[in-house]
């Protein structure tokens, strides 16, 4: 998980440039990288980033489309 966190980190940081921090383009990198770090057990920073994406997902699709409740 350490090598994924890396490239997804990588990729997340090219996205932003890209994109912009708040694009929905970066939603799927982001929450990929949180399941990583959350695999290796950093709880507080996992749970930073998955509030960062249902905050993205709400804005982008809104509170109660389907892609934001399973989060």
């Amino acid at each position: 998980y350490i090598n994924s966190i890396e490239i997804y980190e990588r990729v997340l940081k090219l996205k932003e440039n890209y994109y912009g921090k708040d694009h929905n383009e970066i939603i799927s990198t982001l929450g990929n990288l949180g399941a990583s770090i959350l695999k290796l057990g950093d709880f507080h920073k996992s749970k930073e980033i998955f509030e960062r994406v249902l905050k993205l997902q709400e804005n982008y699709y809104g509170k109660d489309h389907i892609q934001t409740i399973p989060t």
